[in-house]
């Protein structure tokens, strides 16, 4: 879970900036903004609908939380019918370069870099990475020592999150970034996105192949080997030593256990256990030879 910073502020003041008259419980200071699961003194999160009903009100941390209706909360709570609107309204107006970038072509570091690459004056690159053709890597990534990052790759670019206001869809807040531990392997054209409001993270000694797909806040444990064109679900999460097929898919929000095996163009679409082994559409329990894999 990440917390974002920014200068203390009222929850009046804060509505008053942007011209909103939601009810809230009490005034308090407000100087981060983070997910509801996070216990800090004044951060403030939101939680919409769809999400409020399926959770349980003491799985709220937040000091503040804005929501579609009103709950038994002993803390703060702010009432608005688009908890998710509001809160990209309070971001764009508190969070300096919240929709911003600045790259740099050819950037000094202790690493190698390709021609035609980019990367953000708001990233971190440690030294021994080498960076390929064709790269670009935006803010608030962070990429380990001796992690290779092939041509065509985009780390930390924003993803999809759509959510409907007026009538139209938008996006959401992409308020994290990516870290790659050290010594991973990421392939050619392979897209890595940053979080909403917590990191993508990809565990060290990772081998990434060609044109994959790693979806916002997925977390990638130790020592995966994730074959070409897969595509995982946001929020999904792997254990260490985890093996997937090419063409494989991940549901959204699902966990797979350490040591798993997922065959080629296989279709996971709920949670496995550790040491599980699974093939098809949807995925079945199977006991995998290589050439499955």
């Amino acid at each position: 879970m990440t917390k974002f910073t920014i200068e203390k502020i009222s929850i009046k003041n804060l509505l008053e900036s942007i011209n909103d008259n939601s009810f809230y419980k009490k005034n308090q200071l407000i100087n981060s903004f983070s997910s509801f699961d996070l216990k800090t003194q004044n951060n403030l999160a939101f939680i919409d609908k769809a999400k409020l009903n399926k959770i349980n009100v003491n799985e709220i941390k937040a000091s503040c939380v804005i929501v579609p209706e009103k709950i038994k909360y002993s803390k703060n709570f702010i009432l608005n019918k688009n908890p998710r609107l509001l809160f990209e309204k309070i971001c764009k107006r508190m969070i300096k370069n919240y929709d911003k970038d600045f790259f740099v072509n050819s950037p000094k570091g202790k690493y190698e870099i390709g021609r035609n690459t980019f990367i953000s004056n708001f990233s971190k690159i440690e030294s021994g990475v080498k960076i390929g053709n064709n790269v670009v890597i935006y803010k608030n990534s962070h990429i380990k020592k001796n992690t290779i990052i092939s041509s065509g790759a985009i780390i930390g670019n924003i993803g999809t999150g759509p959510y409907m206001a007026n009538g139209v869809y938008r996006n959401c807040t992409h308020l994290g970034g990516v870290i790659i531990e050290k010594n991973s392997y990421i392939g050619s054209n392979t897209v890595i996105t940053r979080g909403t409001l917590s990191n993508t993270i990809i565990g060290e000694n990772s081998f990434i192949s060609n044109l994959v797909n790693i979806g916002h806040n997925v977390r990638i444990g130790k020592s995966n080997l994730i074959s070409s064109s897969v595509c995982i679900g946001g929020g999904t999460k792997t254990g260490k030593t985890v093996e997937i097929g090419m063409g494989a898919t991940l549901n959204t929000n699902i966990t797979i256990g350490n040591n798993c095996k997922i065959a080629m163009n296989t279709n996971v679409i709920k949670s496995l256990k550790k040491n599980e082994q699974v093939f098809g559409n949807p995925a079945q329990k199977i006991i995998l030879t290589k050439s499955f894999f």
